[in-house]
């Protein structure tokens, strides 16, 4: 393990005990690959980032490690970054197997995610209840069926999507955040180095209006480069236990 490693490592442990948080969460990594990111990988930025999540995978992961989910137009899975792995990670996991290039979409990312952590595998419970009519009991009873719906899944996801915005599928990725909003999964979305000067779109996600439960949050990085990694952790791990929280309280955490 790296120095820096090592060092980000107990900077999140550090950023955890303030928050009081130490549940175990799987911790996967939405990376945009479109074209206006080439730079961003090129100058290092990425491998860089990818040390500093895995970082967070190491501390919440039970298996130390966040799984990489690449996209563009289109979604991609690659090998999950440990320590073993993460020494010319982005080279030769990303840019030898990959094009960077293309334009961008969240939907199919977001809905590789769900289904690599089995977020759809469903399985439907039904409690019966009898009720009397109300003119005579001659009518005898009716049954009132109500479904209650468990997930069946592994520890709760969390996901660092990393983008430059400007996605072309608006409207799937509304929509997927609001079927998504009673699974175990929180989207943390991380945007960095935009070449339109914003994230008009990113900014209403984290507000959007007809959730189960707020299962997203957006932090505009900039250049991300150039925050120290306690300012990083801080803003990026901040909204989670709430969301951990609330999602125990209404069930969608068992």
């Amino acid at each position: 393990m790296s120095i820096n490693l090592e060092k980000r490592v107990k900077n999140v442990k550090i950023q955890l005990e303030k928050i009081q948080f130490g549940e175990n969460i799987q911790v996967a990594v939405a990376l945009d690959i479109s074209g206006s990111m080439s730079s961003t990988f090129q100058n290092g930025t990425v491998q860089d980032l990818v040390e500093r999540l895995l970082a967070i995978g190491i501390n919440l992961d039970r298996n130390q490690k966040i799984e990489v989910f690449p996209f563009n137009g289109n979604a991609y899975t690659t090998a999950p970054a440990t320590r073993r792995t993460l020494e010319n990670y982005v080279e030769e996991r990303i840019l030898d197997r990959l094009s960077i290039g293309g334009g961008t979409k969240y939907a199919p990312v977001m809905q590789e995610i769900s289904n690599r952590f089995k977020m759809e595998h469903v399985t439907r419970t039904v409690e019966v209840k009898q009720k009397k009519r109300f003119l005579s009991s001659i009518f005898g009873t009716k049954e009132v069926e109500e479904q209650k719906e468990t997930y069946t899944t592994g520890d709760p996801l969390v996901v660092f999507f990393i983008t430059d915005g400007a996605n072309s599928d608006r409207d799937q990725t509304e929509a997927l955040i609001k079927k998504l909003s009673n699974r175990p999964v929180f989207w943390q979305f991380i945007g960095i180095n935009s070449p339109w000067g914003g994230f008009p779109f990113l900014e209403k996600l984290d507000d959007l209006h007809g959730r189960y439960i707020d299962n997203a949050n957006f932090f505009n990085a900039g250049d991300i480069a150039s925050i120290d990694d306690n300012d990083l952790y801080k803003r990026i791990l901040n909204e989670m236990p709430q969301w951990y929280k609330k999602a125990k309280e209404l069930g969608v955490i068992k």
